[in-house]
Order: structure tokens, then C-alpha cells, then sequence
């Protein structure tokens, strides 16, 4: 097996897609095999057992969870970057298949990776207090986005249920109806070794990818290979004021002119009163204080023709 297709079976999709139809289109770059989660199975597992087959790209076929979790595995078994990955977008927000260029259809997106078309990638690492317990630190590699405040409440109480009657609007359903009850945040923001400024906001957004909540363009100009992350920090308003302009945000409406601060750093430490709840990728990780780094083009991706990085992806 030159290519192993890990799957997660949970994902939004997975149950309709056509697996013979993906090893099919993906043949081009090998012999291919599929690796589907067993019951209680991680993908530290299915990862084991796709590299023991001698695969030496891993598709992960799944949401960006799933991408995520392949990738944190790798990393935690010392193989990040020694190993091609692609993604087949199956989930409900698929935001890292958009930033890297990928149709949203399975078939078509097995087709574009099947160009052999790779460019090595920046991914984040973020590294904040347990929730259950603050003196203890977690970390956690980001690949395309990690929000913060109300965004990461948005993430952890959008229901599957919703998710899988809805698609990717049940973000935005539940951002509008989270709207409402959002918290205001004390934040102190140093972004490399710049002085450090505060801040009040309901949320923030740091960025490797473009895209969040199913396509909402949070940060359009990002590039995944430019060696920094990018925040967005969504100013103190009014519940109304706030709703409004959640309603533009969804749109990609919003700007400066809205009060938003931005900034691109190699590094950012946050602190937050009260402490902030952070997710990595849509996963509740933990709180502020935490420190997000970037790792200059650490993993290698098959990408799309519109991916978002620097200058041509045409690397074959």
C-alpha cells in the first residue's frame, strides 16, 4: 500500500461516500487502501496501522478533526513532515480542505489530490492551561484555526444533531443564538517581542487557514506557508451591535472599520480576565494564559490550484 485512505466513519459524510470511487481516483498516486476507525479506535491507531502497511501517504477522510487528530498522532510518533498528506473533505465545516484548495464534493477532491501536487505547510502550536486544572499545561498542533471566547463556545455547543441537519449553517445558526449570551473578555495580546496591549473582546480568531465555521472568510488573506499566524480580534460591543456584526462576519463583510484588530506574528501569548476558553481546529483544548507559535512549513500537503499559500503551488 503506497496510500492509505485513514477514515473516519463518524465524520458527516462518510456513510454515502463512495470508497471504491476514491481509491479509484486517488490510484494515480499508488496502490491505495483504505484504514476505517474500529469501535473505541483513535487515529494514533489507524495511523499505526496504515504506516505498518507501507503507505507513505496518509489521506485523511474525514472533517478537520479527523485532519487534525492524523496529524497530532504523527507528531507525537516523531514522523510530522516524513510522511505526504491529503484531506478528503466528509465533515461539517471542512474549513482546512478550503484553505488548502480542495472541492467540497469527495470524488472531486480526490481528483485534485491526485495531481501529486504538494507544498510544505506551516502548522501552529498552541500550548495553554487544562481547563480542569490551570496549573497544568496542554498543547495541541493547530492546522487551520484556533478561536477563542465566543467563537470556541459557538464550536463546543453546535450540537451533531444540528450538524448533520443543517450542514455547515448550524455554526452559523448557533452563533446567532449564542450572540446573545456572549461573555466579555480582559485580554492582554503580545504578538512577537512588541509591546504588549489590552483589549476588551467576546472573541478572537487566530489563524493558520482562512476560513472558519464552514467557510465564514475570517482571515481572507491568509497564506498556510508564510510562516505566520494571523489574529483577528473581534471588538467590545453590544449584544446588538454584536449580533450585527456576526451577520457581516458570515458574509465577509466586516473590517477596520469595525473596530477589528489584527496582527501577524511568529508567536502570540494570550491572557485573558476571566480566562478565555481556546479550541484547536473545533476541539475544546483549554484556557488562557496560553502561547501560539508557528512551525515553518513542518508538514507536507497535496493541494488544490486555489490553496492559500505563497506565490504558484505548482510543485509536482
Amino acid at each position: 500500500m503506497d496510500v492509505a485512505i485513514i477514515l473516519n466513519r463518524s465524520a458527516g459524510s462518510a456513510t454515502t461516500v463512495d470508497l471504491d470511487g476514491l481509491a479509484g481516483a486517488l490510484a494515480p498516486l499508488g496502490r491505495v487502501g483504505t484504514v476505517p476507525a474500529r469501535a473505541d479506535e483513535g487515529p494514533t491507531e489507524q495511523l499505526a496501522r496504515g504506516l505498518e502497511a507501507g503507505a507513505t501517504t496518509l489521506i485523511a477522510a474525514g472533517g478537520d478533526g479527523t485532519v487534525s487528530g492524523l496529524v497530532n498522532a504523527l507528531d507525537a510518533r516523531g514522523l510530522l513532515g516524513r510522511v505526504r498528506l491529503g484531506v478528503i473533505p466528509l465533515g461539517t465545516g471542512n474549513d482546512l480542505a478550503r484553505s488548502l484548495g480542495l472541492p467540497m464534493d469527495p470524488l472531486e477532491a480526490a481528483a485534485v489530490l491526485a495531481r501529486g501536487v504538494a507544498r510544505r505547510l506551516d502548522l501552529l502550536r498552541l500550548c495553554a492551561a487544562d481547563c480542569a486544572d490551570p496549573a497544568r499545561r496542554v498543547a495541541r498542533l493547530v492546522l487551520n484555526a484556533s478561536t477563542a471566547g465566543f467563537g470556541s463556545l459557538v464550536a463546543e455547543h453546535t450540537g451533531d444533531g444540528a450538524k448533520r441537519a443543517l450542514g455547515a449553517l448550524a455554526y452559523a445558526a448557533s452563533a446567532v443564538s449564542e450572540a446573545a449570551s456572549a461573555k466579555l473578555y480582559c485580554v492582554r495580546v503580545r504578538a512577537d517581542h512588541s509591546e504588549a496591549f489590552r483589549t476588551t473582546t467576546y472573541h478572537l480568531v487566530v489563524c493558520n487557514g482562512r476560513t472558519i465555521g464552514g467557510g465564514v472568510p475570517v482571515s481572507p488573506a491568509s497564506l498556510l506557508d508564510d510562516g505566520l499566524l494571523d489574529l483577528t480580534i473581534t471588538p467590545g460591543l453590544s449584544a446588538a451591535e454584536l449580533a450585527v456584526l456576526v451577520a457581516k462576519a458570515l458574509g465577509g463583510r466586516h473590517g477596520p472599520e469595525d473596530g477589528i484588530i489584527t496582527r501577524s506574528a511568529r508567536t502570540l501569548d494570550l491572557e485573558s480576565d476571566p480566562p478565555l476558553p481556546l479550541n484547536a481546529d473545533g476541539d475544546l483544548l483549554g484556557t488562557t494564559p496560553a502561547r501560539y507559535k508557528v512551525l515553518p512549513r513542518a508538514a507536507e500537503f497535496l493541494i488544490g490550484p486555489e490553496a492559500g499559500v505563497a506565490g504558484s503551488p505548482a510543485r509536482e
